[in-house]
């Protein structure tokens, strides 16, 4: 039903629905780091994914930076903000929306992996405590999933946003903005 009502919606309130989640997310992140000595969900991780459909034992055994979706869950109460309304991926009825069937672990957001502050634990997953940034307000913590559906000739899908000309971003100080997309 959800579906129907993204597809009943204009292109901009789709995209004012993306940056309602991404505040959201914003909360949850922050209170995420309240619970956790102001540390946020480990955001990468060398952890292989399993292959195929995972089992819940496989999922419950990833490291936490492979379900940082799932850490922020209890403070959202709400794993649709997880999906922005423009995600083609997410509402895909025709084939997995994601490589191996991992819905479980899909968002339609992804980490500004190039943040600098965070310490690694011993698997290699990336922690980052918001009081070690010096300008929360100007560190991107994630944003739209650039991820087209056009390959190039590499084979590699080229960057797209799903809101056309500009990306929406989450900031670590819970802002989010509407950047034009290079």
């Amino acid at each position: 039903m959800t579906t129907v009502v993204y597809f009943g919606l204009t292109r901009n309130a789709r995209a004012a629905t993306c940056v309602d989640n991404l505040r959201q997310i914003g909360s949850a992140l922050h209170l995420y780091a309240a619970d956790h000595d102001d540390c946020i969900p480990p955001y990468f991780t060398f952890d292989p994914l399993p292959t195929g459909e995972p089992t819940a034992l496989q999922l419950g055994e990833l490291h936490p930076a492979r379900r940082w979706k799932e850490s922020l869950i209890p403070y959202t109460r709400n794993d649709g903000v997880f999906l922005c309304p423009d995600d083609r991926f997410a509402r895909t009825t025709s084939g997995p929306p994601v490589p191996n069937g991992l819905i479980r672990l899909h968002t339609s957001y992804e980490h500004a992996l190039q943040v600098k502050g965070a310490f690694r634990d011993a698997q290699g997953g990336k922690h980052w405590a918001i009081g070690t940034v010096a300008d929360p307000a100007s560190a991107p913590y994630c944003h739209d999933s650039p991820i087209g559906e056009v390959r190039n000739q590499q084979g590699i899908y080229e960057p797209v946003s799903p809101h056309g000309a500009v990306a929406n971003l989450l900031y670590l100080d819970g802002h989010v903005s509407a950047r034009p997309v290079n």
